[in-house]
């Protein structure tokens, strides 16, 4: 009979664990450089532009942690995290003028899923950034 207890308990409680991990919400408002998520830009008067081969000048990733308790929640820092800085950094130090292929990836480790079935735990999701940083050259 202890058995169905425990089962009942877990079934009660995986629904929380689904909350497990952080929310935030990227923006990049101030980055005056043309940034896309796939292989073009536009240029200014709306035409698509592919850089040439020999135009890409160097691909990028760095990562950072969104925290938060009581699933999701309670924030342990701003929500609203602005990138503009980080990918400005990474096409002046190779003399860029674009990033194409941007990509997000959001994690969690595994132990993160049962810690959150204890709200006062602190979770965390891991926001991985990828890129390349593009010239259009002559």
């Amino acid at each position: 009979m202890a058995s169905w207890k425990a089962v009942w308990l877990f079934l009660l409680l995986m629904p929380l664990v689904g909350c497990a991990g952080s929310r935030c919400h990227i923006t990049a408002s101030a980055l005056e450089y043309p940034v896309s998520l796939s292989s073009v830009v536009f240029d200014a008067n709306g035409n698509v532009v592919e850089p040439r081969g020999d135009q890409h000048l160097g691909h990028f990733a760095f990562s950072f942690k969104s925290w938060s308790i009581f699933w999701t929640l309670v924030p342990l820092a701003n929500r609203s995290v602005d990138i503009s800085d980080d990918l400005r950094r990474e096409v002046e130090a190779r003399s860029g003028e674009a990033i194409t292929n941007l990509t997000f990836r959001a994690t969690n480790h595994w132990y993160w899923y049962f810690a959150a079935l204890i709200p006062i735990i602190p979770a965390y999701t891991r926001i991985d950034v990828e890129g390349d940083v593009v010239g259009f050259g002559p």
